[in-house]
């Protein structure tokens, strides 16, 4: 990978933490869910042609 890419990969990840509320209160807000991270993953599942083969 390159320099130039790895930094903007890293600053990119560090900055996605923050602005999910990696740094914020631990207090739980009204109408928070747990995070479900399969129905992240297998939303993003798609066939060669585009369609998605898993999750709504």
């Amino acid at each position: 990978m390159h320099s130039k890419t790895f930094k903007a990969f890293l600053t990119i990840f560090f900055l996605s933490f923050f602005a999910t509320g990696f740094a914020g209160s631990k207090e739980p807000v009204e109408g928070d869910e747990p995070f479900d991270t399969n129905e992240l993953i297998f939303h993003h599942i798609t066939d060669s042609h585009g369609f998605h083969v898993a999750g709504d």
